[in-house]
């Protein structure tokens, strides 16, 4: 039995389960989109299916999800972005630079244009009782942090997947509208 969401969109992940039917791994404005059917896996799949391949093998450009472009996100207001590649919400892979060169701390300036401030702790990602990932949401704001009169939150959220150990992220950016 196919499971419903609110708004009658049947989740990619039930009706392949339900059927042994190889997966169409295409999301956002690919050509290929089945109609009705939204791009939704659980946390754990998007770290094990998409991000882990993608960390395993980085140089290959990566036939199972076509549609998942390497992008440095930090390059590009969010709207811009999107535009770019046209897809609302979109999914992309992106290598984390460090704020400071033997630092931890994630830079997320977007330069000129704004800056990602988390909004939730970094939570770990459980698949069963394995942890096999971290996840992060995130709010665009525009301005600079220097200057906190001219700070404005926007709109544009993203949740951004990890791998503790690697450079990679997953990154969804969407407009909470």
């Amino acid at each position: 039995m196919e499971k419903v969401d609110l708004k009658g969109k049947r989740k990619i992940e039930d009706v392949y389960e339900s059927q042994d039917v190889p997966r169409h791994h295409c999301l956002g404005n690919c050509n290929h989109d089945v109609p009705a059917v939204q791009f939704a896996p659980p946390d754990p799949k998007l770290l094990s299916m998409y991000l882990k391949p993608k960390i395993d093998n980085p140089e290959i450009k990566f036939e199972l999800m076509p549609c998942i472009p390497d992008v440095d996100v930090y390059k590009y207001h969010p709207e811009k972005l999107l535009e770019k590649y046209q897809q609302k919400p979109a999914y992309f892979y992106t290598k984390r630079t460090m704020k400071y060169p033997n630092g931890k701390r994630p830079n997320r300036n977007v330069k000129g244009r704004g800056y990602w401030r988390m909004i939730t702790k970094t939570e770990p990602v459980m698949a069963g009782n394995t942890e096999v990932g971290e996840k992060s949401g995130l709010v665009f704001h525009t301005g600079r942090r220097e200057d906190c009169k001219r700070i404005t939150e926007t709109n544009w959220l993203m949740e951004e997947y990890h791998i503790p150990g690697s450079d990679w992220t997953l990154c969804w950016i969407y407009l909470n509208i």
